[in-house]
């Protein structure tokens, strides 16, 4: 059975921003605080994690943290 390592990040402050150029379009990704939780916006729409924001820009997944180049 082939164990993978889990990666902790840090959650970003809310008020961060994040700006992305994907196949020639800029997209920002805004760090919000909605109901004491962090969120994810990008072009109006909330998301829970920057994964499912980068789904939204690339229609396929991928690894948020590593695709708006959250430290």
């Amino acid at each position: 059975m082939n164990k993978r390592k889990k990666i902790i990040h840090a959650i970003p402050s809310k008020g961060k921003k994040y700006e992305r150029v994907f196949k020639g379009k800029k997209f920002v990704l805004y760090v919000k605080e909605q109901n004491k939780d962090i969120k994810y916006e990008v072009n109006g729409k909330i998301y829970n994690s920057p994964s499912s924001a980068a789904f939204a820009v690339t229609n396929n997944h991928t690894n948020g943290w590593k695709f708006w180049k959250i430290d």
